[in-house]
């Protein structure tokens, strides 16, 4: 069986007598997750809640139900899968500003 790709991107290999064909169009990248976000979750929590905010980053994702204040951690990529939309979202700093705070404190290591 062949993957095919319409993208440019593309490029083939053979593994154990089968050639795959990759597409870097199809790759998923990673949420933009900050602190305090409020997102809503695909299936609610038991107390009938769907809002959730996040109150741990890494590699597992900290929420507190929004309705009976619970704290539960989840691993990101199934944050990822859970995740319907964002309620609220909390600023993000932007290259302008980093770049101005590395000017100032100089170069991040």
């Amino acid at each position: 069986m062949y993957y095919t790709c319409e993208s440019t991107q593309a490029f083939s290999f053979t593994l154990r007598w089968r050639k795959i064909q990759l597409c870097y169009n199809h790759v998923a990248m990673p949420l933009d997750i900050a602190l305090n976000d409020v997102v809503r979750l695909r299936k609610p929590h038991p107390c009938g809640g769907y809002e959730w905010t996040v109150v741990r980053l890494g590699a597992d994702i900290g929420m507190v139900c929004a309705t009976c204040k619970r704290r539960v951690l989840l691993p990101r990529r199934e944050f990822e899968k859970r995740v319907k939309k964002f309620v609220t979202r909390q600023p993000r700093a932007d290259a302008q500003t980093r770049s101005a705070d590395e000017s100032r404190i100089g170069p991040m290591a």
